[in-house]
């Protein structure tokens, strides 16, 4: 039983461990890491600004997360791949913003990176939503809950890839 639900939920549960294993990879560990530039209002104030990026991160994932039910009706179950696959990009982006943010104003400045920690924030609590919705209705009726299990179990092991994963941004 539970084998045919894991090909059933399966295109949505493969969206809910690359949404974590992105997130992961880079939240809290690569953000956290972050050194205010010396033109920075935050300076000096380095815990300040971390608290800041934490906080931003808190909201805009529940703003995501809030978003998903008005935004299951335009975002078809078959297309939150997308959502999933732009997310990757970040990657790069929040590792520039740890090793090289001269090169960026977006990775370097105080606005470009709460834009960052926003963006990544709030496609993990929209897409994580929409995926966690739509992969129990994958299944008929009788194997729903079991589904909503399933779905919860893989979540989990997204955070714990992207856990592992983020231990190799800090290598080098």
């Amino acid at each position: 039983r539970g084998a045919v639900v894991l090909r059933e939920i399966a295109p949505q549960a493969v969206n809910v461990v690359s949404i974590f294993l992105v997130t992961m990879s880079v939240f809290p560990g690569v953000v956290l890491s972050w050194q205010p530039g010396s033109g920075s209002a935050f300076h000096a104030k380095v815990l300040l600004f971390r608290t800041l990026l934490l906080g931003a991160f808190q909201l805009f994932d529940v703003i995501g997360r809030s978003a998903a039910q008005g935004c299951s009706r335009c975002i078809a179950p078959q297309r939150i791949w997308v959502i999933v696959l732009l997310r990757f990009a970040l990657v790069p982006l929040f590792m520039l913003g740890q090793r090289k943010p001269e090169l960026s104003v977006l990775c370097g400045s105080d606005g470009g990176r709460l834009l960052l920690v926003a963006a990544l924030a709030f496609t993990n609590g929209l897409a994580a939503s929409l995926s966690m919705m739509a992969g129990p209705l994958l299944c008929p009726d009788a194997r729903r809950e079991v589904a909503g299990m399933a779905m919860s179990c893989v979540m989990v092991t997204g955070i714990f890839a992207g856990s592992l994963l983020a231990l190799l941004t800090q290598l080098g």
